[in-house]
């Protein structure tokens, strides 16, 4: 009896050592670029699940230190712009849904920031209460757009923008600031509000749900803030330890749970997917920040995991922004590159796409050895196989239509050895 058995993802082998476990799946950087010239930096703060991305940008030679919206999409960085253009500008966007409506917040003159809705080569000011300060933080695939305003009181509040009004959530118990952070597709909102406890005033982690705030609570301390909600109401964010550290945490059936560090003090969460993976990042012992991805349990430094591209030297992958379902992640990534005049720093939003990766759920004896395929949606790829890791044969050209494909081996038995790996096709 022939037995095979795991080696490790995205390599796999037939006649090996039982029980090994796989490693961590690594990602392929994609640069999104800037709208502007050359030397144009740019910052992703959301994606989409085909990739899209929004975020903001800050040309060459800047005027007056100002900024602007993009979105890329269909391997196009295009320029949103501001609500009002000249002199000191500023945008920014937040977050962008399958339908490509990308929302943010823009000065509309003047030190005057309101909340923005880009949809179909328009940006819209979504502030319809005359204020001088609003934000359109996040939207679900429905088109629901929830942030912050000012508050006929003054203050700041959360909202939810609904066709050309504006919707004051209001704030915890006796509190005077809120501002929500995101909604899934339900309708969910999570968010911070102040919220006074014995005289004194806090900030904790929100969820809005049928008209109703709830206090979330923290890790221990007096500070939390909720970020991301998913479909199955799992909540990422940031708060305080007993100790004064901010952690990020991971809210899961009404617990909220510690995610840790790198060794450092701090860490925070910026958002979640419908699997439950988290990305932010995270403090090692020199007080460096380094992005992670938090899944099944584990928090991955992504640095570990990229394949930079090619000419890219110095890479160092800071803050984790964006996630989709497909395990795409949103970044924003310092690194080198060459030129004639010398080595040129480059900071730009930048896509990370799961590389393929193999699996094999159970040891298998004898017949077709069967692997299960895991990438990104309608990612086309070749499977090869090999007898001694040096000379490949393809044994299968696919695509991976939902994400998975479980794929088997007939000719496996006539091999006392044979390894497996996925290449990416273009």
């Amino acid at each position: 009896m022939r037995i095979w058995s795991f080696v490790m993802v995205g390599l796999v082998s037939l006649g090996g050592d039982l029980g090994r476990s796989g490693c961590a799946q690594g990602y392929l950087a994609k640069d999104l670029g800037a709208p502007g010239v050359p030397g144009s930096a740019s910052e992703v703060h959301g994606i989409n699940r085909d990739g899209s991305a929004a975020g903001t940008w800050w040309p060459a030679s800047s005027i007056k230190g100002s900024q602007y919206a993009f979105l890329y999409a269909n391997g196009t960085n295009a320029d949103l712009g501001a609500l009002k253009s000249g002199g000191y500008d500023f945008a920014i966007a937040y977050a962008v849904n399958d339908s490509y409506q990308a929302v943010g917040q823009s000065t509309t003159g003047g030190f005057v920031y309101h909340a923005f809705l880009y949809s179909n080569g328009v940006m819209l000011d979504l502030d319809t209460t005359g204020g001088s300060w609003s934000s359109a933080n996040a939207v679900n695939q429905q088109g629901q757009i929830v942030g912050e305003m000012t508050a006929s009181n003054g203050s700041i509040h959360a909202c939810v923008f609904t066709n050309g009004t504006v919707m004051d959530l209001g704030t915890l118990p006796l509190g005077d600031y809120s501002s929500a952070k995101g909604i899934n597709d339900l309708g969910v909102i999570v968010g911070e509000s102040a919220q006074y406890t014995n005289g004194v005033m806090n900030i904790y982690a929100f969820v809005y749900s049928n008209g109703v705030m709830s206090n979330l609570g923290t890790l221990g301390g007096n500070y939390s803030s909720a970020r991301a909600i998913n479909n199955a109401g799992q909540i990422a964010g940031e708060g305080n330890t007993a100790s004064g550290e901010t952690h990020a945490f991971f809210f899961s059936g009404g617990v909220m749970t510690d995610l840790g560090t790198f060794g450092g003090t701090n860490s925070t969460a910026s958002a979640i997917n419908n699997s439950g993976q988290v990305v932010g990042y995270a403090l090692d012992p020199n007080e460096e920040a380094h992005a992670f991805l938090f899944d099944r349990g584990a928090m991955l430094d992504l640095n570990t995991l990229l394949s930079p591209a090619a000419g890219w030297t110095n890479v160092f992958l800071t803050l984790g922004y964006a996630l989709n379902d497909y395990g795409q992640i949103g970044i924003s990534v310092n690194w080198y590159t060459n030129s004639l005049a010398g080595p040129v720093t480059n900071y730009h939003a930048v896509l990370l796409t799961p590389a393929i990766a193999l699996s094999v759920a159970a040891a298998q004896t004898d017949g077709p050895f069967g692997l299960r395929i895991t990438g990104p949606n309608n990612q086309p790829f070749v499977l090869q196989g090999s007898t001694d890791l040096a000379h490949w044969i393809p044994l299968s050209t696919n695509i991976l239509s939902s994400n998975i494909l479980n794929w088997a081996d007939a000719t496996a038995p006539a091999n006392a050895q044979r390894f497996y790996r996925a290449l990416m096709l273009p």
